[in-house]
């Protein structure tokens, strides 16, 4: 009994080690990450109003046009069409916020959007392709045409960059 203790004690401390290792690593391969701060409340979009609609599905065209049926309102379809492996699994809504929802190297991610400016501005500023954003230790953000503010929460710092460059690109294109 007391081997089994032991092996047992010894193995929840080499994957401490184990995750302790993968955190340096991972610190300093993405440094931004590591000292930026949470997002604060006021960027959590999908907290802004309860949710009224989800549809789960594999199809971002039809989960923007469910959107669009509760919605009455003018929105971006936001697809992932050039992520390698990205996968579109829901769409949701509130009454003030839409978001998608998609799965890309096994991680699931959410992009919310809110027409609202200022949220983001504690975040570390960065630039992708001339285009500002705001890293914070939790999600990427940035601030569209026409006041718009999208927020891509989940998975791993370099999966929300992946995904926020790809969305960026589909923003400002309402239908």
């Amino acid at each position: 009994m007391d081997r089994q203790i032991s092996a047992l004690v010894a193995g929840v401390a080499i994957f401490g080690i184990g995750i302790a290792a993968n955190r340096v690593v991972q610190d300093r391969t993405n440094p931004t990450v590591v000292s930026a701060k949470a997002l604060p409340a006021e960027g959590h979009l999908e907290t802004k109003s309860a949710r009224i609609m989800r549809w789960d599905g594999s199809s971002p065209e039809e989960g923007a046009d469910r959107i669009r049926e509760t919605f009455y309102r003018s929105i971006p379809t936001i697809s992932l069409d050039n992520l390698p492996g990205a996968q579109f699994t829901a769409a949701e809504c509130g009454s003030c916020w839409i978001s998608f929802h998609y799965t890309y190297k096994s991680q699931e991610y959410a992009i919310y959007g809110r027409c609202e400016t200022g949220s983001l501005d504690s975040g570390i500023k960065k630039s992708i392709n001339g285009t500002p954003i705001f890293v914070f230790s939790d999600a990427v953000g940035w601030y569209d045409k026409d006041d718009m503010t999208y927020t891509c929460l989940g998975g791993t710092p370099d999966g929300r960059i992946a995904v926020a460059t790809e969305a960026m690109k589909r923003t400002s294109k309402l239908d």
